[in-house]
C-alpha cells in the first residue's frame, strides 16, 4: 500500500474511534443516571437501556448488508450517525418513559452496525498495511477517558441534561472522519466468495460465552455510577474511576501486538473474563473509594484484552469468507443479546435486592463465561 495513503487512512480511523467513543463515554456510564434523575424506576431504566442491544441483536446484519450494498458506504455511515445523534437530543425535550423508549430505539437502529463495519474494515486494513488495529482503536479508549472524566464534573455543575447534549454533539462530530475513510475497500467482497458458511465448533463456544460475559459487563456499565451515587460520592469520582480504568485499556491496546505474539488469544480471553469477574466481586463487597479506584484498573483486561482477543480469534482462526459474518455475529451475541439480558436482569435485581447484588451476580456470570471459553479452547486445540 502507498505509505502516505496508508498513514492518512490510519489517522482517520483513529480520529473516528476517538470521537465515537468520546460520545459513548458520555452515554454508557451516565445515561442510566439521566433516567434515574428523571424519575425512572430500575425496571424502566433496564427496559430503555435494553433497546440498544435489542437493536444490535435484530438489525446488525441488516445494517451491514445495506452498508455493503451502498455505492457510497462512507456517506451511508456518516449520514446514519448524524441522524442518530440528532434524534438523541430529543431526550432532553421529552424525558418520559414512553418517549425515551422511542428515541433510544431510533438512535440505536440508525447506527447499529457502525462499529462492526468499521472494526471489520480496520482489521482488514491492519492485515494489508501492518498497522496494528489496537494502535488505532486505542484512540477510542482515549476519547472515552476524556469524556467520562470531564463529564463527571459537568454533571455535578450543570445537571443531567448535559449528559444528552454532550453525547449528541460528540456523536454528530464523529461523522466527519467517516466521509474520508475508504470504508468500501474490501467490504463485502469476502461474502461473495465460494465456501462453507458454517463456523467451526469452537467459535460457537465463544459466541455463547460472550453472551454471559457481556451481560455481566452490562451490569457493571449500567449501574457503577449509581453505586458511586448511593455510596455518597460525587460523579466526578465516577468519571475519574472510569478514566483510570480505560487508561489501562489504552496500555493493553498499545501493547496488543506484543501480548498476542507471546500468548494465545484464547488464553488471553479466558484471563480477561476471569479478571472481569474479580472486579465485579470486589465492587459488590466494597464501597471504599480507594479500592474502587484500584480495582477498576482491571478494565484494561476486562474489556480491552477481551475485545481484542475475540477479534484476533476471528482473524486468525476463521476462513476469510466468513470473517465479516463472524464479526457481525459476535456483535449481535455480545453487544446485542448479552447486553439485553444484562440490561433487563440488572434492573430487576436492582429493584429486588439493591445495587451490590447486581455486581455479585455479574461476577458469577463472568466466571461461567471463562469456563465456557476454556472448554471451547479444547475444541480449538482438537480441530488444529
Amino acid at each position: 500500500m502507498n505509505t502516505e495513503k496508508t498513514g492518512v487512512q490510519a489517522l482517520f480511523f483513529s480520529l473516528f474511534y476517538f470521537l465515537n467513543f468520546a460520545s459513548l463515554g458520555v452515554i454508557m456510564p451516565y445515561l442510566a443516571l439521566f433516567f434515574k434523575e428523571n424519575g425512572f424506576s430500575g425496571v424502566q431504566i433496564g427496559i430503555v437501556l435494553a433497546l440498544v442491544p435489542l437493536c444490535k441483536f435484530i438489525f446488525t446484519s441488516k445494517w451491514t448488508k445495506l452498508f455493503g450494498a451502498s455505492s457510497k458506504p462512507h456517506f451511508f455511515a456518516a449520514s446514519s450517525v448524524l441522524l442518530a445523534n440528532i434524534a438523541l437530543y430529543f431526550l432532553v425535550l421529552f424525558p418520559t418513559f414512553f418517549t425515551a423508549a422511542i428515541i433510544v430505539l431510533v438512535f440505536s437502529a440508525l447506527r447499529v452496525g457502525l462499529l462492526p463495519a468499521v472494526d471489520h474494515c480496520s482489521m482488514e486494513f491492519f492485515t494489508k498495511s501492518g498497522i496494528e488495529y489496537g494502535k488505532m482503536r486505542m484512540f477510542g479508549s482515549i476519547g472515552f477517558i476524556a469524556s467520562t472524566v470531564v463529564m463527571g464534573k459537568i454533571v455535578d455543575i450543570w445537571g443531567v441534561d448535559s449528559i444528552v447534549i454532550a453525547a449528541s454533539m460528540l456523536g454528530c462530530i464523529s461523522a466527519v472522519p467517516l466521509f474520508f475513510l475508504q470504508l468500501g475497500d474490501g467490504f463485502g467482497k469476502d461474502e461473495r466468495k465460494k465456501g462453507s458458511e458454517a463456523f467451526p465448533a469452537f467459535f460457537y463456544f465463544i459466541l455463547v460465552a460472550v453472551i454471559f460475559y457481556f451481560a455481566s459487563f452490562k451490569f457493571f456499565g449500567s449501574f457503577f455510577n449509581i453505586k458511586i451515587n448511593e455510596a455518597g460520592y460525587s460523579q466526578s469520582h465516577a468519571g475519574a474511576i472510569w478514566g483510570f480504568g480505560i487508561l489501562c485499556e489504552v496500555f493493553v491496546m498499545f501493547y496488543a501486538g506484543s501480548i498476542f505474539k507471546k500468548y494465545k488469544a484464547v488464553n488471553v480471553l479466558i484471563l480477561s473474563m476471569f479478571l472481569g469477574a474479580i472486579r465485579l466481586f470486589v465492587v459488590a463487597f466494597s464501597a471504599n473509594l480507594v479500592i474502587l479506584y484500584a480495582i477498576n484498573l482491571l478494565h484494561g483486561f476486562a474489556f480491552g484484552a477481551y475485545h481484542l482477543s475475540v477479534l484476533r480469534l476471528i482473524q486468525q482462526k476463521l476462513p476469510e469468507n466468513i470473517r465479516l459474518k463472524a464479526q457481525s455475529r459476535y456483535s449481535e451475541m455480545s453487544f446485542g443479546l448479552g447486553a439485553i439480558i444484562g440490561s433487563v436482569l440488572s434492573g430487576i435485581i436492582y429493584d429486588m435486592a439493591g445495587v451490590n447484588a447486581i455486581f455479585a451476580i455479574g461476577g458469577l456470570l463472568a466466571v461461567f463465561s471463562s469456563i465456557i471459553v476454556f472448554v471451547g479452547g479444547k475444541k480449538l486445540e482438537t480441530s488444529n
